[in-house]
């Protein structure tokens, strides 16, 4: 098989799910995002990103801490069926009609950090058509499985495929290395330095790095980094997670390159198998 051919096989198997994934916002499901802002709470504190003096009396962060919030924010859930408390959140952030990037969370606190090219970049996306939204508020409860965030990410991945979607993070530089080490460097853009918040119930360790991630060339971009891989460990992590986050999508929901990739990935892990 080579790339650029037609593809003619069965329909790719459903995606396999061990969470229960929701999706709301502030209008259509306020309790949801009461217990969002909790495992958020949960997370964060878990982590040591911040002191237990950044939580309120409704067990969420403070608002002068937690930005990322309002009409235009998108909530994210991954629930565990069989343990309630393994959960995991994330949210994604809308420009307001209208608005411009300067007004996401992740701008105003990244903006000294950014590069003169980075912001550039980032102001041009919008010029090309691409919509930026903000990704914030990724955490998991303290008893929850990692798989819950990585499920969480790909539920939220998937759904963004083919809509012109650009990520915008201002991420802790730990998560940021975390995040490389399983799905390749080439695919995440650092448009400036990383940035300290000055706020003492905040972990002075704590550095946010201003990131773009443009979902719908995830999975080229992890191509390229398994190819060029420096160790077969490496190799081995990313091309994991590459069959990981295309698992249940079928193959014209994939570039050609990409469906022609994993077709002859998963007939070399068939063969080795049976061998």
């Amino acid at each position: 098989m080579t790339v650029g051919e037609t593809i003619i096989t069965e329909p790719v198997p459903p995606r396999q799910d061990s969470y229960i994934h929701y999706a709301f916002n502030e209008l259509n499901n306020p309790e949801f995002v009461d217990l969002a802002l909790k495992v958020h709470a949960e997370g964060y504190t878990t982590m040591g990103y911040v002191s237990s003096d950044a939580v309120g009396a409704d067990g969420a962060l403070l608002e002068a801490i937690d930005h990322a919030r309002g009409v235009n924010t998108d909530y994210f859930l991954a629930v565990n069926p069989n343990e309630p408390s393994d959960m995991a959140t994330m949210r994604k952030i809308n420009i307001p009609a209208g608005g411009s990037i300067e007004e996401l969370p992740a701008y105003q606190l990244s903006k000294v950090g950014l590069s003169v090219e980075g912001l550039s970049f980032l102001k041009a996306l919008g010029e090309n058509g691409l919509m930026v939204k903000e990704i914030a508020g990724l955490a998991r409860t303290k008893d929850a499985s990692p798989a819950c965030v990585y499920e969480l990410l790909r539920d939220v991945l998937q759904s963004a495929l083919g809509e012109n979607e650009v990520w915008f993070f201002s991420i802790v530089s730990t998560t940021f290395d975390s995040l490389t080490r399983h799905f390749g460097k080439t695919a995440f853009t650092v448009i400036g330095d990383d940035v300290k918040i000055n706020d003492s119930r905040v972990s002075e360790s704590i550095q946010l790095r201003p990131t773009l991630l443009h979902p719908d060339r995830l999975f080229e971009s992890m191509i390229t980094d398994i190819e060029t891989a420096l160790s077969k460990r490496d190799q081995l992590r990313i091309l994991k997670m590459f069959l990981y986050f295309t698992d249940g999508l079928q193959d014209d929901e994939l570039d050609l390159s990409v469906s022609n990739y994993r077709r002859n990935l998963l007939e070399l892990l068939k063969g080795a198998q049976t061998n």
